[in-house]
């Protein structure tokens, strides 16, 4: 197939221009890369996309600042998940880490692969924002807009070592699920690292 583009890319139609997408550069073969011109496209300010879903998308003010940091500006993503019931998923992975929460594993958002990064997503979003709470960082650099409240209460359950450990234990998840890691075991040791320990 890189072969059959590179093709098309060395004696291009006259009449079209051809938009290669690819997440990143060097993902393309660098003889096609070195026959295109790179444009890289930036994220959107966060504030526009606050502005976009709440004018054109009826989200409400707290959510779309929320959805705006959390998605760093990608306005796709920030629709996608204003209409996936992504916020009501949330809240209800945060309330797995508050005292006395009872049943705390996280089985059930942990049973596809593209659920468990949206899980550690929200999680480690959470827990970065207690870190910066921690170190007394102003509110706006939270990702968590709506809930800096309860960000700077729950602040104060950790040390910055706790917070530090369980930021490490997330990010590694990460790299569990690139390497297609059992999900059940990843679930387990995200239970046990970062919820039991909250």
């Amino acid at each position: 197939a890189a072969n059959c583009l590179l093709k098309v890319v060395e004696e291009p139609p006259s009449d079209s221009v051809i938009i290669l997408i690819a997440a990143h550069a060097r993902a393309v073969l660098p003889t096609i890369a070195s026959r295109c011109q790179k444009i890289r496209f930036a994220n959107l300010r966060r504030h526009h996309v606050e502005g976009i879903l709440e004018k054109n998308y009826k989200v409400g003010l707290m959510q779309s600042r929320y959805l705006a940091y959390y998605s760093d500006g990608k306005i796709g993503d920030a629709l996608s998940l204003s209409q996936a019931g992504f916020l009501a998923q949330r809240d209800i992975v945060l309330q797995k880490l508050m005292p006395g929460a009872g049943n705390r594993g996280l089985d059930d958002f942990f049973k596809d692969k593209p659920q468990a990064q949206q899980t550690l997503s929200i999680l480690m979003s959470w827990f970065r924002d207690l870190l910066f709470a921690k170190l007394s960082m102003r509110g706006e650099y939270l990702i968590n807009q709506d809930k800096a409240g309860e960000i700077e209460s729950d602040a104060f359950r950790y040390s910055r070592a706790q917070l530090l450990t369980i930021l490490a234990v997330l990010a590694k998840g990460f790299e569990y699920l690139k390497s297609n890691v059992n999900l059940r075991l990843l679930s387990d040791t995200i239970t046990v690292n970062v919820v039991w320990k909250s």
